[in-house]
């Protein structure tokens, strides 16, 4: 295998040269919109190379969710002047996993992500054109409130995405195939994927497979594998 071949099922296709990327992205958009059942996506799923998908183990499925009621009524930490979290000590005493999880979010510097995360749940049906920053993680913060047709996103999502709607032609979609497979950055440039990725699980996934339980979260590691097996530094 030559080092831009990548395989799909039984075919290889070549990252280097854009048809057959495009080619790639149709095929799996159409297996996904032709869709009616979750086990339906796993199998769609199961055609790719196991390093693309993402690890159950590293990032196991999150089966609960949080309201803006319970943050609300949390009072174990308050934002800081600077929108860092501070772990109010006497509210957690006796707390292990939340001063553990604190712990973890401190040694890798992400306390300061965890706003955009809390006002993603607090603004779960805001539309947010104003928002530069710190958008996966605020639209993250909306997918943990398990509203209906609130994916995950990440910059492989949002990078098949981008490469399916360029193929119809899109008018936001101004760039290259090739361009968008170098995407690595979710910034005020290119945010306006997430709403279209939103509008397009709305639009285009069969009535069938919309209701069922999660099925935003199965198309999100279908489109994760794509855009990480598409990549191309």
């Amino acid at each position: 295998m030559r080092k831009a071949e990548v395989t799909y099922g039984n075919k290889n296709y070549y990252l280097d040269q854009e048809k057959d990327v495009e080619i790639l992205v149709e095929t799996v958009f159409e297996e996904i919109e032709k869709s009616t059942s979750i086990n339906e996506l796993n199998q769609i799923l199961k055609k790719f190379d196991s390093k693309f998908i993402m690890s159950e183990k590293k990032y196991p499925k999150i089966e609960f969710s949080i309201s803006k009621d319970e943050l609300e009524k949390l009072s174990d930490f308050s934002l800081s002047d600077d929108d860092s979290i501070e772990l109010k000590n006497d509210k957690v005493q006796g707390n292990t996993l939340a001063k553990l999880l604190y712990a973890l979010a401190w040694k890798n510097g992400d306390l300061v992500k965890l706003k955009h995360i809390i006002n993603g749940i607090k603004n779960e049906t805001d539309i947010d054109d104003d928002k530069n920053d710190g958008l996966v993680f605020y639209q993250f913060g909306k997918y943990l409130t398990k509203a209906k047709g609130e994916p995950i996103v990440d910059q492989h999502v949002l990078r098949a995405f981008a490469i399916s709607q360029r193929m119809k032609k899109t008018e936001r979609i101004d760039y290259s195939t090739s361009q968008w497979q170098k995407m690595q950055l979710i910034n005020k440039t290119n945010k306006f994927l997430i709403t279209d990725y939103k509008e397009w699980l709305n639009t285009e996934i069969s009535d069938s497979l919309k209701k069922e339980t999660d099925s935003v979260y199965y198309i999100d590691k279908i489109l994760f594998a794509l855009g990480k097996t598409i990549k191309n530094k």
